[in-house]
């Protein structure tokens, strides 16, 4: 299972230190991944969004240094 991918009560663990605009990036992929089964870093790869937003997620998701690929 990839660190990307966690069960519906872990979804929104670590928002709280997010902005406004990253928790409705993070919930629309959310709703995403459990809809169809996708994986949130592909999701996250694909997302129509800022590159420090992204990496923020991916920071929540994928732990230290996972955002850095969005920094690029």
């Amino acid at each position: 299972m990839s660190s990307y991918t966690y069960d519906a009560r872990q979804d929104y663990a670590g928002f709280e230190n997010l902005t406004e605009a990253q928790q409705a990036l993070g919930d629309q992929i959310n709703r995403q991944a459990r809809q169809d089964g996708s994986d949130r870093k592909d999701l996250l790869r694909a997302a129509d969004a800022p590159p420090g937003d992204k990496a923020a997620l991916a920071e929540v998701w994928g732990g230290p240094g996972a955002g850095e690929e969005f920094l690029r």
